[in-house]
């Protein structure tokens, strides 16, 4: 098949947002850990190379907390100054 000479495995923006962990789960989800790094609320966008079926918020322990919006393959995350924040995604 076709693939693009480019083409981005995660992309996180805007740019105050730090991807720290980026892992697969035992029920083969995937799990990215990432931060505000700035002191600013902002929403954040979050597009991974395969279709995501699924993405919600979990605490620290991976435990779900809400689910997340998807719109046109971009996971939309309201992130708080400072927040860490991690995402678990079904694809």
């Amino acid at each position: 098949g076709f693939l693009p000479k480019e083409k981005s495995f995660i992309s996180l923006v805007p740019e105050n947002l730090v991807l720290t962990v980026l892992k697969r789960c035992e029920d083969n989800g995937v799990i990215l850990r990432f931060y505000e790094a700035e002191g600013k609320s902002v929403k954040g966008y979050l597009t991974f190379f395969k279709e995501v079926k699924n993405a919600v918020k979990t605490n620290l322990l991976e435990e779900k907390v809400s689910d997340l919006k998807i719109d046109r393959g971009n996971i939309i995350v309201n992130v708080k100054p400072f927040e860490i924040v991690t995402v678990k995604l079904m694809v």
